[in-house]
This record gives structure tokens, sequence and C-alpha cells, in this order.
């Protein structure tokens, strides 16, 4: 195993890379095209706002994973404490805060950002840590991880790029929240036996499977409806773009609108054949909800802003390439999805189960 590899094992790289730092991509997209923000400056300050994303989110999993340490060992699950003499865990969280912090300077004097982060930092600190220990209190251990893994990092990018407080801002907050939240819901789920057995008292562990699984079911509905708003509050912002040869103006958002309730009605006909929702964020099940709920959001939309800004301002070229590489597509990976959707095209109500193999994390 290389060294880079031992540290994205050492920092989880895979459980935050994806459906944690993704979002971030489309929040810095969306924002440079709803307001024209093209050019060396926007390219600079979405380099170190990603530096500085990534850094945090690798500080927030390593002060969650020192907090956890015992719990996670006897319930078998990775750790990066594991690996390391915890006695050395202030040098190691110490260091990957001021990487952090040395990225995050540029900002400093944009409104709200600081305020923001420093929200940001006591959340991500104590959501794990003693006293206070927000995983166990309750609903806002559901909302705590949210607020440090989706909101905050959504208002940050919003406050560092100079565009905080529109409507489209909090239209993005609400949505990655229910999003936040979703994940939190699946995580706690597929984490309940071992949360029950080590005496962790999350949410889930509180209030049943049963009353977690109903919340979870309501969640994704909400998730689901405020993407919808969100493309309604995009149309208003993004502005629309000449065919070449046609002379066609077209809003940007109409190709995601196009996108999303494709996929949406293909979600409801495969509901209504399994008699069930696929959890499209820690099951096994791949199909067409994991596409709708993960990849349409967090890849497709993220891809085809980049490939539009590129084809505007060719000196984007960069972040197009950066987000190509971030995605890493293999054969495989590329591979699940189109199975997936040609299997619900050909057979729409077909009631036999598709138990697709995982090809990714979570984000899949």
């Amino acid at each position: 195993m290389t060294p880079i590899e031992n540290l994205k094992r050492l920092i989880r790289w895979e459980d935050w890379a994806f459906e944690k730092i993704l979002p971030l991509f489309l929040t810095a997209f969306y924002i440079s095209l709803a307001y024209n923000e093209f050019g060396t400056r926007f390219i600079c300050d979405f380099f170190f706002l990603l530096a500085f994303a990534t850094l945090s989110a690798a500080y927030g999993f390593l002060v969650n994973d020192f907090g956890d340490c015992d719990a996670d060992l006897q319930q078998g699950k990775p750790n990066a404490f594991a690996q390391l003499d915890r006695r050395h865990a202030p040098f190691v969280l110490g260091s990957v805060l001021a990487l952090a912090t040395l990225a995050s300077l540029r900002f400093w004097q944009r409104p709200w950002f600081l305020p923001l982060w420093i929200l940001w930092l006591l959340d991500a600190t104590f959501y794990s840590l003693p006293p206070l220990r927000f995983k166990e209190r309750g609903v806002f251990g559901l909302w705590a991880p949210a607020l440090a893994q989706f909101i905050l990092p959504s208002l940050i990018f919003f406050a560092a790029l100079g565009h905080f407080g529109g409507i489209d801002m909090w239209a993005f907050a609400i949505y990655v929240g229910a999003k936040g939240t979703s994940i939190a819901l699946s995580q706690q789920l597929a984490d309940l036996a071992n949360d029950t057995r080590t005496h962790t008292a999350t949410f889930a562990v509180q209030r049943g499977r049963s009353g977690t699984e109903y919340l979870y079911t309501v969640t994704l509905l909400t998730e689901s409806a405020l993407m919808a708003v969100l493309l309604t509050v995009m149309t208003t912002y993004l502005p629309a773009l000449v065919i070449p040869g046609l002379q066609w103006h077209v809003n940007l958002a109409l190709p995601l609108w196009a996108g999303y309730v494709s996929l949406g009605i293909l979600a409801l006909l495969r509901w209504r054949a399994t008699g069930r929702l696929t959890d499209p964020y820690c099951s096994r099940d791949k199909d067409v909800f994991n596409i709708w709920y993960a990849l349409f959001p967090c890849v497709a939309t993220p891809l085809y802003f980049a490939v539009v800004m590129t084809y505007i301002f060719p000196g984007n070229w960069p972040i197009l390439l950066l987000l190509i590489l971030w995605l890493n597509p293999t054969p495989r990976r590329l591979a699940w999805p189109l199975r997936a959707l040609w299997a619900q095209m050909r057979q729409p109500v077909d009631t036999s189960e598709q138990r697709l193999p995982l090809e990714l994390t979570r984000m899949e």
C-alpha cells in the first residue's frame, strides 16, 4: 500500500470525499454560473476553498474517531486511532486544523466566513467529544452532523465566494440539511445493532428501529421535494445558454429538470413494484433510488455545471479535470448505474428484487 493510500485510509477518505465534498463542488459551480464568476480569482478561491473543506472534513472525522475509539474497536469498525497512539491525538488534530486554518486565511475578511467556521468547529468537535457529545443527545444527534457536514459548509462557501444571504443560499442550505439528516438516519440504522450492544445512545437506539425507519422514509421524501424546490430556485438564477447554430436560448436548469423528473418517475415505478424505498445511502441494494438521491445531485449535476463553465470560460479546464479525477470514473463505477437504469426501463414494474453489487462507498 502506497503512502497516499495509507493516508486516505487513515483519514477515512472514502467515508466523506464523495457524499460530503461533492455537494460543495455543486455549490461553488452554481455560484460561478449564477453570478457570472469566472476568471483566475474564482479559480484560486475554489482551490483554496476545496483544500479548506477537505482538511476540515478530515479534522471532523478524526475528532469523531478519537471520541468513538473504544466503541468502534468493540464494534469492529475502522478507526484512525486504532493505528495511532492516542497520546498523539492532540498533535494530529492540531496539525490538520492548523493546515485548514492556513487554507482559510484568504477568506477571513469576507462577511460571515469566520463566525460560520467557528460555529462549524464547535459542532464538529463536540459531536463526539465529552462533555457535550451531541451524538447521544436525541434529535440533536441527527441535526449536529447535518449541520457540520452539509449546512454550515454550504453557507461557508456562499460567504467565502461573496454571495451570502440570497434566497438561493437558503434553498441550498435547506436541501443539503435534509440530505444530511437522511444520511445520518441511514447511518444510525446501519449501526443500530452495534450501537445498542455498546450502549451508544444515538437517536435510533433511543427511538427504536420502526420509529427511525418511519422518520427516515419521511426525510427521504422531504429531501426529494426540496431538490425540486432547489431546481426551481436555480431556474430563476441561472442564465440561459445559446445553443450554437440554432440560436436557441435554453435555461441551464432545464436539462436538470428533465433528468430529475425522469429519474423520479422511474423511482416511483420501482417503489410501486417493490413496495419499499431502497436506502440510497447505506444499503447494498443499488437501483434507481441511489441514482436519483445520490448520483444525480452530487455527480451528474456538478459534472454538467463544470462542463458548461469550461465551455463559457475555457480557463476553467483545471476545475473540470480535478472533478473528473475526484470522481475516479473507473469502468466498474460507470457500469452499475447504466445497468440499473437499463433494467428499470426494461421492466419498470417487475416485482423481483434487483440486488446490484456495491461498487462504491455509500455515495453510490
